[in-house]
């Protein structure tokens, strides 16, 4: 009777933890809401990361499309800004003012637009966007908070990331699944009553607990870009829930990208965290953390999402270059609200 009634307060007190993050969740992204509503049309944010730092990040994807595209002029439609004339611009600070981007995605696809510039280009398209994005104030900041909850990984672009990825070598499940029998088998032996039970409980958890840390240590940075990963999977789901009739053509390719990278994310949040940019503060993911030490079973998960990455670059790619363009123009569409309390802006014809 007692042991049932602990077990009914341990699993309500979990609950009420989880409606708790629930609701300081909701309140930030409110709160970042009427943040965004508020700042458009006002001078970009004062940028306060160390700027060494946070070029190397934003100019992620160009570095990519010069290393591995193999045409980055796109046959002549598109310049190349070279980092000589970059410099002498003074490009870094004109960058930094019109940067309105919450996403690592809006960041660096925004910096590959100025570095490769279009040549040809009758940017009636974008045009359109930009005027029916700064008309649809709700759908404007409905996209912006689910930038902003995508985020960013760290202080590295995720192309950075994914250029290591090989260095990780053949990935095994055997040790981590090994682990998780050995915890499996002592929790029986105790339930059992078996001698000596507790001790061997005891001496398996801490093993595990050891070799969780050791082996996580090495693979920590990759962490931060699959949770990036996912923020964008689920990011992904939401631009294409929004039904957006101005970004109609890109939230249709993004959908499916987020339809096909469903087998990365699935079961993933709960074994290492949503991660969520805008921060959930959901005490729950605490006492997850003792269950991932314990079990290693993220250490599993981690090796499946290797592998899957290594398969899917491609889709990746897609889902980073289309949501990132979204944010990008949305940026465009901030800069012109701020311009017009100024002296105004040209288009480009």
């Amino acid at each position: 009777m007692e042991n049932s009634f602990f077990a009914i307060c341990i699993i309500i007190a979990l609950i009420l933890i989880a409606i708790a993050g629930e609701v300081r969740s909701r309140r930030l992204i409110k709160q970042e809401k009427e943040k965004l509503k508020k700042s458009y049309g006002e001078l970009a944010p004062e940028v306060k990361e160390e700027p060494s730092v946070r070029f190397h990040r934003v100019s992620g994807y160009y570095r990519h499309v010069l290393r591995d595209s193999g045409d980055p002029g796109e046959g002549g439609s598109r310049g190349l800004v070279d980092d000589i004339t970059w410099n002498d611009l003074g490009m870094d600070d004109v960058f930094d003012h019109v940067d309105y981007c919450k996403s690592a995605a809006g960041e660096e696809i925004l910096y590959d637009m100025i570095r490769r510039p279009r040549l040809s280009d009758t940017f009636s398209d974008m045009e359109e966007k930009i005027k029916g994005i700064d008309a649809a104030e709700e759908e404007r900041l409905r996209i912006q908070e689910i930038c902003a909850r995508i985020g960013r990984p760290s202080k590295y672009s995720i192309y950075d990331y994914l250029q290591l990825m090989d260095t990780l070598g053949k990935r095994s499940d055997m040790p981590h699944i090994t682990a998780l029998a050995l915890l499996a088998a002592s929790v029986v032996m105790t339930a059992l009553g078996v001698k000596a039970a507790i001790l061997i409980l005891v001496c398996v958890i801490v093993y595990n607990v050891i070799s969780y840390y050791r082996e996580k240590s090495t693979i920590e940075p990759y962490f931060v870009t699959f949770r990036y990963l996912l923020r964008m999977q689920k990011g992904g789901e939401a631009l294409a829930a929004t039904s957006s009739e101005v970004f109609s053509e890109e939230t249709a390719r993004i959908k499916d990208c987020a339809r096909r990278m469903k087998s990365f994310s699935r079961g993933s949040e709960i074994v290492m965290g949503g991660g969520n940019a805008v921060g959930s503060g959901n005490p729950l993911d605490l006492i997850l953390d003792y269950v991932r030490m314990i079990t290693h079973i993220d250490l599993i998960m981690f090796n499946h999402m290797v592998r899957f990455v290594r398969e899917n670059s491609e889709l990746i790619d897609s889902l980073h270059r289309d949501t990132g363009y979204i944010e990008a123009v949305i940026s465009i569409a901030c800069l012109r609200a701020y311009m017009k309390t100024l002296a105004g802006y040209c288009v480009p014809v």
